[in-house]
């Protein structure tokens, strides 16, 4: 049966979690001979998404894409996180702010599958749709 990388960042999670530091190395090493014993190194970057979104999970953080038309400055981006933080009922939230111009105005915000989609473009277009009908 197929390890996947979810079951790899899995145990690796339940190995390092309570390991001195000066363990880690040797940890990482063996790891890195099971998964090449294996022939799965070529899934290290999925098993390390995986991993960090255990630890994510684990230390009650969140990471939110947040699409604005314009770069966001940091008062904005701490009145989101206050807010998304709550929203989620997460201890921290990381934001990634992507500027892309075509929404107009407004935000997207992106967490796990969830969309948001609060921009000026989107309420323009069920706008229009409104009007047409």
């Amino acid at each position: 049966m197929k390890i996947t990388s979810k079951q790899y960042a899995l145990s690796l999670y339940d190995v390092t979690i309570d390991s001195d530091k000066g363990d880690l190395e040797m940890i990482i090493k063996n790891f890195i001979k099971v998964l090449v014993k294996n022939n799965d190194l070529k899934i290290v970057d999925k098993i390390i998404d995986e991993f960090n979104d255990i630890l994510d999970k684990k230390e009650g953080r969140a990471k939110v894409e947040v699409i604005s038309a314009y770069k966001l400055d940091n008062e904005v981006i701490e009145l989101l996180n206050k807010n998304i933080s709550k929203m989620l009922d997460k201890k921290e939230i990381i934001i990634n702010n992507k500027v892309q111009k075509d929404i107009l105005g407004g935000l997207i915000l992106k967490y796990n599958d969830t969309v948001i989609d609060g921009s000026l473009k989107k309420k323009l277009a069920l706008l229009k749709q409104d009007l047409s009908r």
